[in-house]
């Protein structure tokens, strides 16, 4: 007890479920600002992360699917008149030396509550989410949710964006660029010890692997048709997914059509350790496609695994990877294309070694990881490393 009072403190607020990869963000994150000497005091819906199906998750909140939009959006706002108490008390019981928040829609909670008990507070946004929800039809107060956000972002301490192309996109719709910094997701390196991770790649590679939620715009059945025409795996190549989601139908279609169901091989959803294990099995890991604004955390996952990486040429894929130096693009959307770079790879081991190898040693450089991220983030607010304090 004596130990966690004589350490700084530090509140973490955000309103999500904590799931998935949330879920996981969140954990490391905190567990960086930890290692670091603070104590992490959480202010949420959810203060256990944990990383279950999305499934699960969109099922147990099946009832607010069925609510019309424009009550959605005002049960968040009206949210706020709660959260605002809760992070409030929270504040006054812990005496943080600072907020940092994970970015929710129409949740101005953190920025109110710093603003009046003078402390500093961090945003981090991982996606634009009003363009997100306007994109899918989903927003019904759009202007009203594009001002809050705005409002959000410059009247915070500082944003983090997780890419420059995010950056610029909440510029565009009116943020204080002089709020916004850039630094992209973490790992724990930790998980992926050298012996494990940093071994050369046989020379002989057969195993592609594809991680994350299958969503219709990952296009994943027209990349099995792809690598099916290019005869891919009649080389005895497989072909695994790792995951689920709601493509998953369609995916597991075009797999019976083309009579592939010993090559293509959809695990499910895996624990995070699993998945991690999973990666040390597998020599080529793919990116399919991307969101225009985002920092895939399976990227970074895939360079600390020491993969040879495919991935779509973005704007935001480039920001963390180099073509031909620790990844091989294909052109986006280009499914011809990106089946004629596996082959490329497949024909030419020692250049997936030197791939997958220089990918581990970007991430080593950098470095990528979470707390490298905790520390920048206490540059960006003025607030000194309290290491010693561990």
């Amino acid at each position: 007890m004596q130990e966690k009072e004589c350490k700084p403190t530090m509140i973490y607020h955000h309103c999500t479920q904590a799931t998935d990869a949330q879920g996981i963000h969140i954990y490391e994150i905190c567990q960086a600002f930890k290692k670091l000497g603070w104590n992490v005091e959480k202010v949420a819906l959810a203060k256990e992360e944990v990383v279950v199906t999305k499934k699960h998750v969109e099922s147990s909140l099946s009832w607010v699917h069925k609510l019309p939009t424009w009550l959605v959006e005002i049960m968040k706002i009206c949210y706020n008149l709660r959260d605002i108490g809760r992070l409030w008390k929270a504040v006054r019981t812990h005496k943080p030396s600072f907020i940092y928040e994970r970015y929710s829609m129409y949740n101005i909670a953190g920025v109110i509550v710093a603003f009046w008990t003078k402390i500093p507070i961090a945003i981090e946004i991982n996606s634009p989410l009003v363009y997100e929800q306007k994109i899918e039809k989903k927003l019904f107060w759009e202007r009203l949710a594009q001002g809050m956000e705005t409002w959000i972002v410059s009247h915070s301490t500082k944003t983090i964006a997780v890419t420059h192309v995010l950056k610029d996109m909440l510029i565009k719709a009116g943020a204080d660029p002089e709020r916004i910094v850039v630094i992209p997701n973490g790992i724990n390196i930790e998980e992926y010890p050298e012996e494990k991770y940093g071994r050369i790649l046989k020379d002989r590679l057969q195993k592609i692997a594809f991680v994350g939620w299958f969503r219709d715009w990952h296009r994943l059945p027209e990349l099995i048709d792809a690598l099916n025409r290019k005869k891919i795996f009649e080389q005895g190549t497989q072909l695994y997914l790792i995951g689920d989601g709601p493509a998953r139908p369609e995916i597991e279609k075009a797999i019976q059509e083309n009579k592939l169901e010993s090559q293509v091989i959809i695990t499910g959803s895996l624990s995070r350790q699993e998945v991690i294990e999973k990666l040390a099995d597998i020599d080529i890991a793919i990116q399919p496609a991307a969101n225009i604004y985002a920092c895939p955390m399976k990227l970074i996952e895939y360079m600390a695994a020491g993969r040879a990486i495919i991935a779509p040429k973005l704007p935001n894929i480039e920001e963390i990877l180099q073509d031909k130096v620790n990844a091989i693009f294909f052109t986006d959307g280009d499914w011809d294309d990106f089946a004629n770079k596996i082959l490329y790879l497949m024909e030419n081991p020692t250049l997936a070694k030197r791939l997958g190898q220089n990918a581990r040693q970007a991430i080593l450089q950098r470095p990528y990881t979470w707390t490298h991220n905790a520390k920048q983030t206490l540059e960006i607010l003025e607030i000194p490393n309290k290491e010693s304090h561990k």
